[in-house]
């Protein structure tokens, strides 16, 4: 082997993003490390077999599991295009959702036959604070330590700036407090360090899928609050929908079956309140309303 085929290989392996090929029976073949460290899923886990076997099992922002329809691989394989692109949402090892964008293309043989498909992905732009701001947070007491996302302290911090920013400048914004379904059973059926991770699974889904300049935060037990900024009434209760759904496709495998919970969420937006203490107030009757109603759903 070349200096210059030893190189590439070497590029190939260690890029940031991930990259993965897969033959024509979709199984995949080769998984660098860069897709080693968005996935959390080694190549020792995954060659050999199927995406769709519960590793990235892709999903679009409606919950649609691409795998079985819509798979941009399958397109790929098997229509005339070399190439496709996509946003989704893969499942990562630990249970949550992780938005990508990613990149298929064809490979062929040197006789054009056609080998399989190559997909290049890498993280959409989320909010997921880095380790150093983390660290910052921690010290200052202001971070829950299970979940990694701001404790109750937090975001009354940020609920404080948010109502000076927005009376200054009339920036609209509102509140998503959402409540995880039959939480309790999860801890009866299967004890609390399995909750521990699915209160992870939760908080990681909806950290990562939130926009950067929002904030979530453990507002106690099993209840997460959203704080999201420059939003109307509109798209306040489409981004809770969308979390909604998110969670609800993510999942942790037990036994080698996937367990997945759901959300029950109330909004309230500023538009229609003129104190924080009445959105809150707006955002628990909401849940509540939600929770009486069947759970798993939204109520603005």
């Amino acid at each position: 082997m070349s200096a210059v085929e030893v190189t590439a290989g070497l590029i190939i392996e260690n890029i940031v993003e991930g990259l993965y090929f897969v033959d024509v029976d979709r199984r995949i073949h080769f998984w660098n490390k860069g897709a080693e460290l968005i996935t959390g899923f080694s190549a020792a886990e995954v060659l050999g077999r199927s995406c769709s076997d519960n590793v990235l099992v892709h999903v679009d922002s409606n919950g649609k599991e691409l795998c079985a329809h819509c798979c941009p691989i399958e397109d790929v394989l098997h229509k005339d295009g070399n190439s496709t692109s996509a946003s989704v949402y893969l499942h990562h090892k630990n249970g949550h959702r992780v938005p990508v964008n990613i990149r298929v293309s064809k490979i062929r043989d040197a006789s054009g036959a056609v080998l399989g498909a190559a997909e290049l992905f890498w993280p959409a732009t989320g909010s997921s604070f880095d380790k150093a701001y983390i660290d910052e947070l921690k010290n200052a007491a202001l971070i829950d330590p299970l979940t990694e996302v701001l404790n109750r302290r937090g975001l009354d911090l940020e609920l404080i700036s948010t109502v000076e920013e927005s009376r200054r400048h009339d920036i609209p914004f509102g509140v998503i407090f959402s409540d995880i379904d039959n939480f309790k059973g999860i801890n009866d059926n299967y004890g609390h360090d399995f909750g521990d991770k699915v209160l992870q699974m939760v908080a990681r889904t909806l950290g990562s899928n939130i926009r950067s300049y929002d904030h979530l935060g453990r507002w106690g037990g099993e209840e997460f609050l959203i704080l999201a900024r420059h939003v109307n009434a509109d798209e306040l209760k489409s981004l809770a929908i969308q979390l909604k759904t998110l969670v609800a496709r993510s999942f942790i495998l037990v036994d080698g079956e996937p367990l997945s919970v759901t959300l029950t969420i109330g909004t309230a937006h500023s538009s229609a309140h003129d104190s924080i203490n009445s959105m809150m107030k707006q955002a628990d009757l909401n849940l509540l309303k939600g929770k009486n109603s069947g759970k798993n759903c939204v109520i603005s």
